[in-house]
């Protein structure tokens, strides 16, 4: 019986990381929607690109062990040369505005991932995009369910390797900033 447990709790932890059970909804707006150049006010440096069009922000779907999860998709290669250092600002706030707190302390990076579904490494290569961005939880899925993982893989083009990075991320707060626990 020890034996079955431990097996169950493996598989569900195996498959939390890997399958990337989605909390996202077609509905999310995008991380980058409104985000401003701050330090290119004039958008010169930027060919009067807002940041969204610069990494060619786009959502996308894909079907993982049954699922339908949302992703926000990127392209750091079209005007940035492969360098997506400034997702990762947005992607915090984008967590963080949606009232999870991120735990910086366990971060688990894989590397490279052979893992990765291969439905969410089509999505990427469809729409031509080396960043995907997800939110995932536990199936119960309720708003307020307390843990969560911050999802960024990532498309090497000159390796051909993806990566992922994982953020452990709690619900401390609800939609509209009420202490939850």
């Amino acid at each position: 019986m020890k034996k079955t447990i431990i097996i169950l709790v493996f598989m569900l932890v195996e498959t939390a990381i890997y399958a990337q059970w989605a909390t996202l909804n077609s509905n999310s707006p995008p991380p980058l929607e409104n985000r401003i150049w701050t330090e290119d006010p004039f958008n010169i440096m930027h060919d009067g690109l807002n940041v969204s069009q610069w990494f060619r922000e786009t959502p996308g779907r894909a079907i993982v062990n049954g699922r339908i999860l949302t992703y926000f998709l990127y392209d750091t290669y079209y005007k940035n040369n492969g360098s997506g250092i400034e997702l990762f600002q947005a992607f915090f706030d984008y967590v963080e505005n949606d009232g999870w707190i991120i735990n910086y302390e366990n971060i688990q990076f894989v590397d490279p991932n052979p893992n990765l579904a291969e439905s969410v490494k089509a999505m990427m290569r469809s729409r031509d995009c080396d960043v995907s961005f997800t939110l995932i939880q536990d199936e119960m899925g309720a708003p307020d369910h307390v843990w969560a993982y911050c999802v960024v893989n990532n498309f090497n083009k000159t390796t051909g390797v993806y990566s992922t990075v994982i953020f452990y991320i709690n619900r401390y707060y609800d939609r509209n900033g009420n202490m939850i626990r």
